[in-house]
């Protein structure tokens, strides 16, 4: 099932992807006509861009996104890595509401 909207934002019924890439928007689901729904959006692959690049700077570290704080995920990256401003990027793209996490365009001003 494929119902997008105006926001560009995707209903689906099944997620399918690695636990620890997964944004918590995944893991909140609606049951509707029998069939359970989750919402995707592009915020959903600045989520998991996040956990890629946590991956590579915290190899052995990465941790699911369910019920966990994006202070936690991040307090496995070595402190000298800390100092580059990844961090603050990290944090906002690893915002637990999908809104907040910035959009492709924005991460790219911030990154170049």
């Amino acid at each position: 099932m494929d119902l997008s909207d105006e926001s560009g934002n995707v209903v689906v019924d099944n997620v399918h992807g690695t636990l620890g890439y997964l944004p918590p928007e995944c893991y909140d689901s609606t049951m509707t006509q029998g069939v359970l729904l989750t919402r995707l959006s592009l915020a959903t692959d600045i989520w998991s861009l996040a956990m890629c690049l946590v991956s590579m700077l915290a190899p052995g570290h990465l941790q699911h996104s369910y019920g966990v704080t994006s202070a936690r995920i991040l307090t496995n990256i070595p402190g000298h890595l800390r100092t580059l401003g990844v961090i603050t990027i990290l944090e906002q793209c690893l915002q637990r509401s999908p809104q907040h996490r910035p959009d492709i365009q924005t991460l790219a001003s911030i990154l170049i």
